[in-house]
């Protein structure tokens, strides 16, 4: 193999000294570093290309990768909203980009350059949902797409007047016709899918609610029933054999039943996987792209099947038994929610090669994770970087810089540099797996307790390690609704109390909890806001001598206890929603606490809760006082889907700091630090966590970098030059590496080609 001369090395390597640095942010700016990962609800790749996909995410929008999902960025420039669940790649994607994505309310989107912009489809004016929203559930191209232009859709009627039903387009997915309304009928459709013989038999299945599988042989114009000892539960997906044509074979999945097969193209059905010790709710199926029923060797026909209760499961035999599959745990100690939403069995997919199984699935929470063995064993690899579509609940900075974001399905995550990076720390019980409320101990550096409260009530985890391991209150002891509030007493550990608000579930449960062990027991305490929604909480920071605490009750206003949580006064606000509470850090001296409200804006409470004056409208979500509040009477706030603010001079004054990315998702919470990392951080369900200062290097992923370490680095340049002159057909040949020049020769070209992404950063 003929090698780059060491001289011309050299002469390169210089050059890139001189032309290859990555760009900085000039100026303070919005920007993310995660925590990287997401609810990935859909995933496709290009056929001929595989290493290109697009991925659904619910509250970020549509995701790209080039790099086999390596590298991700965010392309939803059109989307009209960020709860995606289910996207789809045209089967001639590399000709024409187009793609389609669905959205939960926002209709079927199309896309012609691949991905990159969108535009809405439907409902479309003059339709018969002209009037409607549509909850997009599926969307599926033909196989025969490029000549046919046939596409299909379903919709659900999850809320009132949603477009529902199976939708058909016949001209690429520009315009789109209701062929069964679900709205009419009164019932919601979850997905759609082609025979891969579509070109001659012109068959598709759309399953829907209470067992209702209908199936087309007219290329989706007209529909029938097909469910004959189908179960009476929700049908949510299809999965056609490749080798339909001449075995049969359909599976499908249910809610709460299982999975079922068929063997004669749906004449009749049974029941092949349920789960022993849960209930299940099989969103994915997918089959092995060289699955074959018919070739008499059942021992390699692979079927995979995804639950939201328990995981992953993968058949070896047709669906004559499983086996169950596990994750690993994160960072080697967080483990992964086991909601598995995609699964995607990739091009070159070898049952009888345990090593040649490339293997993609989508979970909640985790976000995307590829397997080379088919998910058997060890090997399981998180391919999120850049993919910062967490469902943020709550961000929180410690007085020692170190800063902790919740996620619902993400769980908790730990950053120990001032979020640049961030470590899944939301270790092996339930209650961190959506976490909605974190509280550090005062003096963390040195006393490393926090406790962290759960959306799913689940109720409160505790740790006594910085968040490595964690532990869950006594059974019996301890809320169990949403955990929406938590605060240490200043004066902890000495003062051993711990106060949490919960709303949402029982009433019974809501109210305020207090703990004196550390978080190990809890108990509710029967005061005056005993059952209402409690989800903020502000702690004087003099409380072990004047026993001053506030809480924010969501539906009932502001709330104060001069006697450490025992009784309660209504200090005003009254009906009004609550969401966030700030106090001054000097409130011995002025008195003052701050109140953000969804439904009547900010206020400033002065005189300990009798002046009251309203500094902004509008509907907020977020409020944070400066560190150094007492110097620079400095505080931020944040509108739920608009600018942060600002305000200076203790409120008087505003100036809006911008907005972060399109479409807006839901913002849930602000928080600023002191320390190590940046100032302000905001929580965004469905885009992670946010930062305001000076962004790192531009991460604009390349191909270029070739061993994935992030970085286009001298290992990069070295892989290509090693290979200088291969040619096709040579064993030193590789495709990845023929980026320009000749075609079908490592040349030249192919290394300045490198050579000019050198210093490429995006890990």
């Amino acid at each position: 193999m003929r090698r780059l001369p060491r001289y011309l090395l050299v002469l390169l390597l210089l050059w890139l000294a001189v032309t290859g640095r990555p760009a900085h942010a000039e100026s303070p700016t919005w920007f993310t570093t995660g925590p990287y990962g997401g609810w990935i609800t859909g995933l496709d790749f290009a056929r001929g290309r595989p290493e290109t996909m697009l991925a659904a995410s619910l509250g970020g929008g549509v995701w790209k990768t080039t790099d086999g999902g390596l590298h991700w960025t965010a392309v939803n420039t059109g989307l009209n909203d960020p709860d995606i669940p289910s996207v789809a790649l045209s089967p001639a994607f590399t000709a024409d980009n187009v793609a389609l994505a669905g959205a939960k309310i926002g209709g079927i989107h199309r896309s012609t350059d691949g991905g990159q912009t969108w535009s809405k489809v439907y409902p479309s004016p003059g339709s018969i949902d002209a009037d409607r929203l549509m909850e997009v559930q599926a969307v599926a191209f033909a196989p025969d797409f490029a000549t046919s232009g046939v596409a299909l859709a379903a919709g659900a009627n999850h809320q009132g007047n949603r477009a529902a039903g199976i939708f058909r387009s016949a001209d690429g997915g520009l315009s789109w016709s209701k062929r069964v309304d679900g709205n009419a009928l009164g019932m919601s459709c979850w997905h759609v899918a082609f025979s891969p013989n579509f070109a001659s038999d012109r068959t598709a299945f759309a399953s829907c609610t209470a067992g209702k599988l209908y199936r087309s042989t007219d290329g989706g114009v007209t529909w029938q029933l097909r469910n004959s000892g189908l179960p009476t539960q929700d049908i949510r997906d299809i999965a056609f054999s490749p080798n339909f044509a001449n075995d049969g074979i359909i599976f499908v999945g249910s809610y709460g039943a299982g999975v079922w097969k068929t063997t004669n193209g749906g004449l009749s059905w049974s029941r092949v996987l349920t789960s022993p010790d849960w209930w299940m709710d099989s969103r994915y199926l997918a089959i092995a792209p060289d699955f074959d029923g018919a070739d008499g060797n059942a021992g390699d026909d692979v079927v995979f099947a995804g639950d939201i209760n328990t995981g992953l499961w993968r058949s070896n035999d047709g669906g004559a038994t499983w086996s169950r599959l596990e994750y690993p745990l994160l960072d080697g100690v967080s483990a992964i929610r086991k909601d598995t939403y995609v699964i995607r069995p990739m091009p070159g997919f070898d049952a009888t090669n345990p090593a040649q199984q490339p293997l993609f699935v989508g979970t909640h929470g985790a976000g995307v994770l590829f397997h080379p063995g088919g998910g058997v064993g060890s090997g399981w690899e998180l391919r999120v970087a850049g993919l910062a579509a967490q469902q943020a609940m709550v961000v929180h900075v410690a007085d020692d810089g170190t800063v902790f974001a919740g996620a619902n399905g993400g769980g908790l995550f730990r950053s120990d540099d001032g979020g640049t990076t961030w470590l899944s720390r939301n270790g092996t019980v339930y209650a961190t797996t959506a976490t909605t409320a974190i509280a550090t101990a005062p003096n963390f550096a040195s006393v490393p307790h926090l406790v962290a409260g759960n959306y799913w009530n689940a109720g409160i985890a505790y740790s006594f390690d910085r968040g490595q391991t964690w532990r869950e209150p006594a059974l019996g002891s301890g809320p169990r609704n949403q955990i929406r509030a938590l605060v240490y007493s200043p004066g902890y550990p000495a003062e051993n109390l711990i106060f949490a608000g919960t709303g949402g579930g029982s009433p019974a449960d809501n109210g305020l909890w207090h703990s004196t062990d550390g978080g190990a027991t809890w108990t509710h305490l029967s005061n005056q806001i005993a059952g209402k929604s409690v989800i903020a909480l502000a702690i004087s920071p003099t409380f072990e001598q004047d026993r001053t605490i506030f809480a924010g009750v969501y539906g009932d206003g502001l709330w104060k206890s001069n006697d450490g949580g025992g009784s309660w006064t209504q200090l005003g606000l009254a009906g009004q929603r609550v969401w966030a509470l700030g106090i001054s850090p000097d409130y011995a001296n002025d008195r003052t606490i701050f109140v953000a409200t969804e439904d009547n804006g900010l206020w400033r409470v002065t005189n300990a809760g009798s002046g009251w004056s309203s500094l902004y409208g509008g509907m907020f979500r977020g409020l944070a006082l400066s560190p150094t509040y007492a110097s620079d009477q400095t505080l931020y706030a944040a509108y739920a889907y608009g600018d942060v603010l600002r305000l200076t001079a203790g409120g008087n004054s505003v100036a809006p700091m911008g907005d972060t990315a399109s479409p807006r998702p839901s913002r849930r919470g602000l928080a600023t630090g002191r320390g190590r990392g940046p100032a302000l951080f905001e929580a965004f369900y469905g885009m992670s966590v946010w930062q305001y200062g000076s962004a790192p290097p531009v991460c604009t992923p390349v191909p270029e970098d070739f061993n994935g370490d992030g970085t286009v680095d001298l290992q990069d340049v070295t892989a290509v030059a090693q290979r200088w002159p291969a040619s096709s057909g040579d064993p030193a040949y590789d495709a990845r590496f023929d980026l320009g020049g000749t075609a079908g020769v490592i040349d030249v070209v192919d290394i300045a080609t490198v050579a000019a992404a050198w210093g490429t950063y995006c890990p």
